[in-house]
């Protein structure tokens, strides 16, 4: 490999991206847990749930409303939930309505 004479880096990372992250951050301060709604080859829903277990919350990644564990739920009042930047809205809405109906 060439060395070359100049090399340089840019941030890459959307600013919608970062927003996510410093959310889920708040969130983390801010709820019993976290819901990180997205596919499991999505590096931008991982991202997001290592945010949230490094800011020390109890996470649970779903790709839909059927995964949520009720045991996960017991003794959780307030619930932050976060998606991945392709989740669809649809989606994101259904899992409410399915946390709504507990």
């Amino acid at each position: 490999m060439r060395k070359a004479r100049e090399l340089r880096a840019y941030n890459t990372i959307c600013k919608a991206t970062l927003h996510r992250q410093e959310t889920v951050r708040k969130l983390a301060a801010e709820t019993e847990g976290i819901i990180v709604i997205g596919g499991r080859n999505s590096t931008n829903t991982a991202k997001l749930v290592e945010v949230g277990k490094r800011e020390g919350s109890d996470v649970l990644w779903i790709t839909k409303p059927d995964e949520i564990d009720k045991s996960w739920l017991e003794n959780k009042h307030i619930i932050g939930i976060a998606a991945g930047a392709s989740t669809p809205d649809w989606l994101i809405n259904d899992v409410i309505n399915s946390l709504s109906s507990r």
